[in-house]
């Protein structure tokens, strides 16, 4: 798992602990008698809708992280490619620039003023 996905894990999961519900500590009464299952239950089941919720969007930023890890890891790869590609036509260009080089040097050794011999 990413650094940054179990950052956002266990701050989730720090909230999750933060907003417990208050009945599952055993008391389903006020003190004076009045029976509040009915209500915890309520609680209860609403607090199981945010967990899912809670764990559905964390689910989804997972994915995500790992799409974007993904994708990072085909543009590095695309990248190598390309400097590889990049290297070659280097080598290429290099090689053509000899070969024009060394015709240059030779036409460069005939002075231009020199009259051509089949000229008239």
């Amino acid at each position: 798992m990413a650094w940054g996905s179990a950052l956002l894990h266990r701050s989730l999961m720090m909230i999750s602990r933060l907003t417990a519900s208050p009945c599952n500590q055993g008391r389903r009464d006020a003190g004076d008698g009045t029976d509040h299952s009915q209500l915890c239950l309520e609680i209860e089941k609403l607090s199981n809708k945010f967990d899912k919720r809670q764990d559905d969007m964390l689910n989804s930023v997972l994915k995500q992280v790992n799409t974007g890890l993904e994708q990072n890891v085909a543009f590095r790869k695309q990248n190598d490619a390309l400097l590889k590609h990049n290297d070659a036509f280097k080598k290429q260009n290099e090689a053509g620039r000899t070969h024009y080089r060394s015709k240059r040097l030779f036409f460069s050794s005939v002075p231009m003023w020199m009259p051509w011999p089949f000229s008239e």
